[in-house]
């Protein structure tokens, strides 16, 4: 517990300037709010000494101030000054207080602000295999609900650690001061109070943990829900997906209130300890009290004078009514700090679990990363070879999530494609085609020595140089709630003839702004065109600055495809890869997208995936994969005359056409 203690603190490192700044305004704090019951006590002896019994010194006020302000005969008997000191300590307590949380709640905020932005950026730089393996919900959960519980801990857990710290210090001073004996009569308790915390915390980072891992099991289910709120509506599964939901959420409500419990244990426990401490105080300071004023009496009555007196009840071990009222004073101080500290042991055993899942992520390296010697290459030809290629997603065979094969989704694979040519690939689904453009740009890392980029290993080629100069359009088309534009633009590189500047996002909407010139503008609009979604673009009221919705849900099947390519294309890519992108799309848009894409293809590397023969008829050379296999390769006319898979897909999609003619 104490090592990981210290191993949090030391997040607070980069802060120590603010952290020691809330610190200092903290010592003030304390040493001056703890002066209070010593003014309380002077002001009851120097009224005892007012009223004339004789048998007190008064306070050393006396001492110190002149007797107009305090002896006999000045203003009120002198107990005016008590009341403006007392307001003065109050006054000066609230501005360091202030000060204090100042400090402390900024040293907090910037320190799980700097810790949510290096997990977001850690998270983006994970290797898709990575996403692959775990719930987005897992992933959402941690960056606000365990990043807010850390911040709790290092602002009010530090505050009030640190506060109960101090009082444990001085209080105990002020309190053998007064009577040594009384103040080691009632620490008797405080043994107790380790065994009850190191209990008590076990308990608490245990089911805190058990909490947090069916928040991540209801973020994970809403977010699906929201997701999927279309399937949901068309299979009637609206109260299914309540009940489900209502039982995720109840078992979540059952460990909340388990740690509940447990928290709610700790300060009652805590408090009873210095209950019992009080009782010592009430039945042996009581005792010292009246046996204070036995000895009070007694000098008294012999005529000895009140210093006298006073110093002989000090070494009597016996104390006076003010040093009982501020001993007991001193002791319900630390009261607060007590309740704290179960506070302060929750928050820590929180912000515990909170930061070992986070950092549990952070120390999840990448599996892909930039190569040590990057080749100098600054620029693609756009020559593609693969040599020799088996490849499996898993090859521990188990994913994060129970899921997973040992078997390869591509095996034995060997190719090469010149630059400028075109290489289509078909196939059954499942048969591996995806997976084969994903090794490209190394969104998945291909074995040592099968890849390779104008004669290149693409894992010795800089991801800078390997991703910028590919054009992607992946089967599950993604767009981004931003404007039709920035969605196109999301591609174009900074500095470019096209665009200025790194993108700008508005820190209240979220809305990406890319600058772009209006050059950058033109030829995003030229992108649209050869894309053949301007039309459908133009339709809308605001027709480039339309806002899309989430994932593009305001857009078709077909219009999304579209605006992918155009996003594609727009960064004048070396190798072109299309994922079976115009599934979406009828043959004359197709044959129209095709037709607008030939001369800019010309020049480029591409790899088109398609179940349409008249998509890849048209290839330089086309591959058949079957279970992660070539079994099939040639020309169209070649295909054909092989009989086999790509012969039957041509007289099935033949046969499809001529029955929709005569409909």
């Amino acid at each position: 517990m104490i090592r990981r203690l210290f191993h949090l603190l030391s997040y607070c490192k980069p802060y120590w300037r603010l952290y020691l700044a809330g610190t200092l305004a903290l010592v003030m704090v304390d040493v001056l709010d703890t002066f209070t019951p010593q003014l309380v006590k002077w002001t009851i002896d120097h009224l005892m000494f007012a009223t004339g019994g004789g048998v007190s010194a008064g306070s050393p006020l006396q001492g110190w101030l002149p007797s107009a302000w305090v002896g006999e005969g000045s203003f009120m008997g002198g107990m005016w000054i008590y009341g403006v000191l007392y307001v003065i300590v109050v006054a000066l307590t609230g501005v360091f207080r202030w000060f204090m949380s100042m400090y402390y709640s900024e040293g907090a905020v910037n320190l799980t602000h700097d810790l949510r932005g290096r997990f977001f950026g850690h998270v983006q730089r994970l290797h898709a295999g990575y996403h692959d393996k775990t719930k987005t919900g897992d992933l959402m959960t941690l960056a606000t609900s365990d990043i807010n519980a850390s911040r709790e801990f290092f602002w009010v857990g530090l505050l009030i650690g640190f506060d109960t710290l101090l009082y444990f210090c001085i209080v105990p001073i002020y309190m053998a001061d007064i009577n040594p004996k009384l103040l080691l009569a009632s620490l008797l308790t405080l043994p107790l109070i380790p065994v009850i915390v190191a209990r008590l915390a076990k308990r608490i980072e245990k089911r805190y943990d058990e909490m947090q891992d069916q928040l991540s099991l209801v973020a994970e289910r809403a977010r699906e829900s929201f997701a999927g709120s279309k399937v949901i509506k068309s299979f009637t599964r609206e109260d299914d997906e309540v009940r489900t939901f209502a039982k995720l959420s109840g078992e979540y409500r059952r460990r909340a209130l388990k740690l509940a419990a447990i928290e709610a244990l700790q300060q009652p426990l805590l408090v009873l300890m210095l209950a019992l401490a009080d009782l010592v105080v009430v039945l042996y300071g009581g005792w010292l009290v009246l046996e204070g004023f036995a000895i009070q009496r007694e000098m008294a009555a012999a005529g000895h004078s009140a210093a006298e007196i006073d110093a002989a009840v000090r070494s009597a071990g016996a104390i006076t009514v003010g040093g009982f009222i501020a001993f007991f004073s001193y002791l319900i101080r630390l009261s607060g700090p007590m309740i704290g500290l179960g506070w302060v042991i929750s928050l820590f055993q929180r912000a515990n679990v909170s930061m070992q899942r986070i950092e549990e992520v952070l120390e999840t390296k990448p599996q892909i990363s930039e190569p040590e010697s990057p080749a100098a290459l600054t620029s693609i030809r756009g020559e593609i070879e693969v040599r020799n290629l088996s490849f499996a997603f898993f090859p521990d065979g188990v994913a994060q999530n129970g899921r997973g094969t040992r078997e390869h989704a591509l095996q034995e694979i060997s190719l090469r494609v010149a630059p400028g040519k075109t290489l289509a690939i078909v196939g059954p689904v499942g048969s591996g085609k995806s997976t084969l453009l994903s090794l490209i740009p190394r969104l998945y890392d291909p074995p040592a020595g099968t890849v390779f980029i104008d004669g290149v290993d693409v894992r010795e080629i800089s991801l800078g140089v390997l991703r910028t100069q590919i054009g992607s359009v992946p089967q599950e088309t993604f767009l981004f709630s931003e404007t039709i534009l920035q969605n196109l633009a999301l591609g174009l590189e900074g500095g470019s003839e096209y665009r200025d500047s790194a993108p700008e996002a508005n820190a209240s909407t979220g809305i990406l702004n890319v600058p772009l010139t209006p050059e950058g503008v033109e030829w995003l609009k030229h992108c649209a065109r050869l894309s053949q979604v301007e039309t459908d673009i133009l339709a809308f009221p605001k027709q480039y600055e339309t806002l899309l919705g989430e994932k593009g849900v305001n857009l078709s099947g077909g219009q999304k495809q579209r605006v992918a390519i155009a996003r594609a294309i727009a960064r004048k890519p070396a190798i072109l890869l299309l994922d079976d992108c115009l599934s979406a799309v009828d043959t004359q848009t197709e044959e129209a997208i095709l037709h607008g894409l030939k001369d800019m293809m010309k020049d480029r590397t591409t790899l088109i995936v398609s179940h349409r023969v008249s998509t890849v008829e048209h290839a330089d050379e086309i591959i058949v994969l079957h279970e992660g296999r070539i079994v099939e390769r040639g020309r169209h006319e070649q295909l054909l005359a092989m009989h086999g898979y790509y012969h039957e897909l041509h007289r099935k999609q033949q046969l499809e056409q001529e029955l929709a003619s005569t409909d």
